[in-house]
């Protein structure tokens, strides 16, 4: 069976690549109105955003294997990929011993900041005990790791140290200045939100041990 990414018919507004009538494609990006590029493996959309050079960066998700992530940038007009951007075939692949990552990466969320670099969020499994924990990773404005950032490039945050807590994670916003939240939650339970300085140390002054804790009221939940 061909598997297949499919990056995005449906281009929002929201990243100003909108159609010329709010109705219909817009005829000038990539083959009238959409674009499709094929890999070797499956890969499913997770986020879109684009520079201030309008270059569309695309977030995927492998589906084969322990969990791993791509990142891919475009041109503005959606005919075909950045030659300059990534680590290997204009992209960026990390998690499951990919780019030098062992662990198995799940994202969730993207945001681009200012200077065209990266942020991605998800879920991370690490290891003494197996569990799902919380991570962000950034990534410079060509693709590659961000070596300044947390510990060459990523930094993840677990609920729990005494045991296992396997979070599953949310979206990710940016402050002014620079800091990163993330939220995640194990499931029907309450959510947790962690803060991590823009250097991508964890802000252990940040609600209880660096988490604060929104209740969840299960009398509200019917199963």
């Amino acid at each position: 069976m061909r598997q297949f990414v499919l990056f995005i018919a449906f281009i929002l507004s929201s990243i100003q690549i909108s159609a010329q009538f709010s109705d219909q494609l817009d005829p000038d990006f990539g083959t009238n109105g959409s674009q499709d590029h094929f890999y070797n493996v499956s890969l499913l959309p997770v986020k879109i955003a684009t520079r201030a050079d309008n270059k569309i960066v695309v977030l995927t998700q492998g589906t084969i294997g322990n969990g791993y992530l791509r990142v891919s940038l475009m041109n503005e007009n959606g005919t075909g990929l950045e030659s300059s951007f990534g680590i290997q075939n204009s992209q960026s692949t990390f998690g499951s011993s990919f780019g030098t990552i062992s662990q198995a990466l799940r994202p969730s969320d993207m945001v681009v900041l200012a200077d065209n670099s990266i942020l991605i969020g998800g879920q991370i499994t690490n290891s003494n005990p197996t569990r799902q924990d919380l991570f962000v990773m950034k990534l410079t404005p060509n693709g590659t790791l961000d070596q300044s950032f947390g510990t060459n490039g990523i930094v993840s945050k677990r609920l729990n140290e005494d045991f296992a807590v396997n979070l599953r994670a949310h979206g990710m916003a940016v402050a002014t200045d620079g800091s990163i939240y993330i939220s995640g939650s194990p499931q029907l339970s309450n959510v947790y939100i962690t803060h991590f300085n823009a250097d991508g140390t964890p802000d252990l002054d940040y609600g209880v041990n660096g988490w604060a804790t929104i209740p969840q009221d299960l009398s509200l939940i019917h199963i």
